[in-house]
């Protein structure tokens, strides 16, 4: 246990004391901002209301969320990578435990992926309530809105945690993807491989699920797009959303850490 603790204690500093963390977290915000940044000069040329829940929601249709899976890996999904690259392992191999190196591995660059996606997103937002109010309730987008699966919270009037909620569905769902591009570190040793295999591994499960989809029509909840992507409007309970995000992405997440801990072994054993 106290081996494990000194790996999680190296490695949290190693992913989140580092420029690259705060790089990945003002880029998500920049790469957001970068997306609505017509309707916000839209609104100010022509003295227009916007509302922040009209420009986030709008933000997260584009199609940056690929550069985004990017970012959640920026800060430690290519750290096994760089430890084989400068030789590190060969001291490992020596003395250290790896399935407690492979859990510290896996720990953190979900941690550093879901932080750095979450903190790019509130920083977007802290940024655009500066000039726009949270929500306007008599607006034809609240309206729509509220109708959504937690919703109820826009109409009693609690902005601030109706916008939690695809905050940390965007963020576990870029964590995820940050796993891997772990996984395909113990495979290939190219960090910029390594780094855009998010990108990758989406479109692979895209062209799956419609070739699946093709063949037998899957229910939205057995559909993995859905979960990774923070779709889940059509569950019928604020907490079967919370149950279906965090234990669909939970469950992956260990079967991918698993698989993971498995591969940097074989890695380190036959090289």
């Amino acid at each position: 246990m106290r081996e494990l603790v000194g790996y999680l204690r190296v490695d949290l500093k190693r992913a989140f004391v580092s420029p690259i963390f705060l790089l990945a977290a003002i880029g998500m915000a920049l790469l957001l901002y970068i997306s609505v940044d017509p309707e916000i000069k839209l609104a100010h040329m022509r003295d227009y209301p916007q509302q922040v829940i009209y420009l986030y929601e709008t933000s997260l249709s584009y199609g940056f969320g690929q550069i985004a899976l990017i970012l959640g890996a920026l800060p430690f999904g290519a750290s096994f990578c760089l430890d084989w690259n400068h030789q590190f392992l060969k001291l490992l191999v020596i003395r250290a435990d790896m399935a407690r190196y492979a859990t510290s591995k896996v720990f953190v660059c979900f941690l550093s992926g879901f932080s750095a996606i979450v903190l790019g997103q509130i920083l977007f937002i802290l940024i655009l309530s500066i000039g726009f109010p949270l929500a306007d309730p008599h607006s034809g987008t609240f309206e729509n809105l509220s109708f959504s699966t937690y919703g109820f919270l826009l109409q009693q009037g609690h902005y601030a945690l109706y916008f939690l909620f695809p905050v940390v569905a965007f963020g576990l769902g870029a964590a995820f993807y940050a796993l891997m591009a772990l996984l395909i570190s113990t495979r290939i040793q190219n960090v910029f491989v390594v780094l855009t295999s998010p990108i990758i591994v989406m479109t692979l499960l895209q062209m799956l699920i419609g070739i699946l989809n093709r063949i037998v029509d899957l229910p939205f909840w057995a559909n993995p797009m859905f979960l990774l992507h923070g779709r889940f409007d059509q569950m019928p309970t604020l907490w079967a959303s919370i149950a279906y995000q965090v234990g669909g992405i939970g469950l992956l997440s260990a079967g991918s850490g698993v698989i993971i801990a498995l591969q940097m072994k074989r890695k380190v054993i036959h090289g």
